[in-house]
């Protein structure tokens, strides 16, 4: 007995119903569905009188899996047999039909589920851009981090202290979704885990109201640890907001591609180049201008995609002499100098204004007028002049006559440096791995206490020689060891 058509009689109940609202239309997504399955109308028929045809989303959610869809659904929609003894169902179908119309009508079930999830996602995505603030909901939230469950090759979930903060995130998932990057500094890239203060900011909503919104407050990373970590962070956060944006293809981009360039950041040609190694701050300069140069060729059009600008500025030379190479080495401001941190031996203390030096005017009873008349007790007169007599002053007793160099005032090239004077102690500290072969010690520092900083030198460890033949290693300068030194 082949499955039945639908009779005239439960076509006109169709009708009647329609007309007198007793049954609703069938879903227009589930009726094309059914029918690319192939599912009987006679099953359609049933499908439609139950409350489950008329709305895509009971659809897709009538039954918890498919062990219950199995069993339940053939029964739902009567083309099940009743018993062994009546092997055919009323709606005409035999055994082999009932498993084969079990199976299309379970296609047409999964199909219906993907399709409700994916016009929740888009619903979502149309809220966020509606939205007049910048914070991301917990709806967005759960659903870009299902994208990267999805997507990530690692198919593992986010960690939490790697996922951006709700200001961050926010304004990385609306600019990205417009074919744009978020290319805020280090400073604001914040993570959700972190304590965030928030100041109170007026805005214009999409219906031209103020409203009053909390706007994330920076702080800046001053540790490379810290740092490295805002920059996860950043590759996190970006990598979320493009497994959410699969259609938006300017800013699509692969984790291999974000992982490679960060690598080439921390690698021996930029953070870890054994000479001169840059500064936390050099650092947040150069990833900070990187994303800026990335943002702008995609927004000028030089570049099509995100991967392609990624890949490209690697092997931009010009960018790295520009905002690596030059800021690092070219420009001196940059650099730290004597004075301007630590104490008063190694070159400490707050660097004083120009105006409020000893050597700016008139120099005074004991202090070293440098580019004024000296009186009794100074340094001289002018920068090379002689003196008038001897008196203690800022930095010591002065000499007759003497230079008002930098050498006499307690930073000077001391003579007592030599190999003779080294002699049990050891030239380099032990090997790390940013010095595989030892990184020299400063003789000025352990000799005399005099070095300024910023000498490459190792300053850490004590290098004498103990009476036993085996170095000190003491977090202190050799000049002040207990063990003495044994040539």
């Amino acid at each position: 007995m082949p499955v039945r058509d639908l009779t005239e009689g439960e076509k006109k109940e169709i009708e009647d119903g329609l007309k007198a609202g007793a049954v609703r239309k069938l879903d227009t997504t589930v009726a094309s569905l059914l029918n690319k399955t192939n599912v009987s109308k006679i099953v359609q028929y049933h499908i439609q009188k139950s409350p489950y045809g008329s709305n895509l989303d009971m659809f897709s959610q009538m039954y918890r899996d498919d062990t219950v869809f199995d069993a339940e659904a053939p029964k739902r929609f009567k083309f099940h047999a009743a018993d062994d003894t009546h092997p055919t169902a009323l709606t005409g179908h035999n055994r082999e039909e009932m498993t084969d119309e079990t199976v299309a009508l379970r296609v047409a079930w999964k199909a219906a589920q993907h399709k409700a999830k994916e016009n929740r996602k888009a619903e979502d995505i149309s809220n966020q851009r509606d939205r007049p603030l910048y914070g991301i909901a917990d709806g967005d939230r759960n659903n870009l981090e299902l994208a990267w469950v999805t997507r990530d090759p690692t198919g593992l979930p986010v960690e939490l202290e790697n996922e951006g903060s709700d200001g961050y995130r926010g304004k990385t998932h609306k600019l990205m979704s417009a074919g744009r990057i978020n290319c805020c500094t280090s400073t604001d890239t914040l993570g959700l885990l972190e304590q965030i203060a928030k100041n109170t900011k007026s805005i214009t909503g999409t219906d031209g109201r103020r409203v009053d919104t909390q706007e994330e407050v920076g702080t800046v990373p001053h540790e490379q640890r810290k740092l490295e970590h805002r920059w996860l962070i950043r590759r996190t956060t970006t990598m979320m907001c493009i497994y959410g944006l699969r259609h938006t293809e300017k800013i699509q981009c692969t984790r291999k591609t974000l992982d490679t360039l960060y690598t080439y950041i921390m690698g021996p040609r930029i953070a870890g180049r054994p000479n001169n190694p840059p500064t936390t701050l050099q650092l947040r300069h150069v990833e900070n201008k990187m994303w800026t140069t990335i943002a702008n060729q995609l927004q000028r059009g030089e570049k099509k995609t995100l991967e392609q600008a990624c890949t490209d500025i690697i092997g931009d030379s010009v960018f790295w002499t520009n905002e690596f190479f030059s800021y690092c080495d070219g420009n001196k401001s940059h650099q730290p100098s004597p004075g301007s941190t630590g104490t008063k031996g190694d070159g400490g203390g707050k660097k004083p204004s120009w105006k409020s030096t000893p050597w700016y005017g008139k120099g005074k009873k004991g202090d070293w007028g440098q580019y004024g008349k000296g009186k009794k007790g100074d340094y001289g007169k002018g920068q090379y002049g002689k003196g008038k007599g001897k008196g203690k002053g800022q930095y010591g007793k002065g000499n007759k006559g003497g230079q008002n160099g930098w050498n006499n005032h307690g930073w000077g090239n001391y003579s007592d440096q030599s190999d003779v004077a080294w002699q049990g102690r050891r030239d380099r500290s032990d090997p790390t791995t940013k010095w595989p072969q030892g990184q020299p010690n400063c003789r000025k520092h352990h000799l005399h206490g005099t070095c300024p900083g910023n000498c490459n030198r190792d300053h850490s460890k004590c290098p004498n020689k103990k009476a036993d033949g085996t170095w000190c290693n003491g977090n202190h300068p050799a000049h002040k060891c207990t063990e003495g030194h044994h040539p």
